[in-house]
């Protein structure tokens, strides 16, 4: 079995190169912008240089995330959508199968607990970029996976990081109450990933727990499971002149994969506890990638 990761470099990947090297008998294969002997595929570049190999397996974590960047910065949707587009297409005529995670945002966020049935109505350009390239893509085969995801707290998660350090000096932080998010743990999500890819499951699914908690409550809940002051965190409310987009509800409805994978997702606070200990300053784990890894040659 031969996997392609493209973008290597994401928080996504590192989890997930260690669970499909826990495989064995596999081959796995990168893009990515730092190690040497790799190919750089520079999704932001209109002559994008496409791989000469073939693969069994395609996950394209590679993109621009910053919702901020995709609304004024034009060059995002060379990057997110025309280049994916067009990188997925030469992948799947060669009959590789596409895993492509994507997000609660298609959504407008106005009820809580979407299907994958409803209709899409994206309220910024992230959403809208994700729109078009799920849809690009389940035109190209049906066999194709798309996975949507609500917040994923990564290992080293700037905000919550930031705000744990300012706090364990003594220092007041201030989080939006009426901005929520409804958080998955990394691990989860690339195991997910993972199980979409080898069980040949195709389409659209979701992945979210059935919560979602303020940012406020979040770090509060934070500063109380390490014994910090919790007086320092103060409320209040964004503004939408601060933010793009600031949905009602972020969930979605997950039954579908929990009933077909046979998983458990932890609500919100169980999984703000899970990721804590990489986000403590002093427990903060780093993570090692230690066996062989195929690079893409040029």
């Amino acid at each position: 079995m031969r996997y392609l990761i493209v973008g290597a470099d994401s928080s996504l990947a590192s989890p997930l190169i260690k669970k499909i090297q826990s495989q064995g008998n596999i081959d796995l294969y990168l893009t990515t912008r730092h190690k040497k002997n790799t190919f750089f595929i520079d999704l932001n570049d209109k002559n994008l240089k496409l791989p000469q190999y073939n693969y069994d397996i395609v996950f394209f974590l590679a993109g621009i995330t910053s919702i901020k960047e995709c609304e004024y910065n034009n060059l995002s949707y060379i990057c997110n959508v025309k280049n994916t587009l067009l990188l997925a297409q030469r992948l799947s005529d060669a009959g590789s199968k596409i895993i492509f995670p994507s997000t609660n945002l298609v959504f407008n966020g106005a009820t809580a607990l979407s299907l994958s049935t409803t209709h899409t109505s994206p309220q910024c350009n992230y959403g809208k970029y994700k729109v078009e390239v799920e849809e690009s893509i389940l035109a190209m085969n049906a066999s194709h996976s798309i996975l949507r995801l609500t917040k994923v707290l990564n290992y080293h998660y700037p905000l919550f990081t930031h705000w744990i350090s300012l706090l364990k000096e003594g220092q007041k932080i201030h989080a939006f109450n009426n901005l929520t998010f409804a958080p998955l743990g990394i691990d989860l999500v690339s195991t997910q990933l993972l199980k979409l890819a080898n069980h040949s499951l195709g389409g659209i699914w979701h992945l979210s727990p059935k919560d979602e908690i303020s940012y406020y409550d979040a770090i509060y809940f934070i500063a109380k499971k390490l014994n910090l002051n919790k007086n320092n965190v103060i409320k209040c409310n964004a503004e939408k002149k601060e933010l793009t987009f600031i949905p009602k509800y972020t969930t979605l409805d997950s039954s579908r994969i929990i009933d077909t994978l046979k998983i458990d997702i932890p609500d919100s606070y169980n999984s703000l506890e899970k990721i804590l200990p990489y986000w403590h300053p002093i427990a903060l784990s780093t993570i090692h990638v230690t066996s062989s890894i195929k690079p893409i040659t040029k």
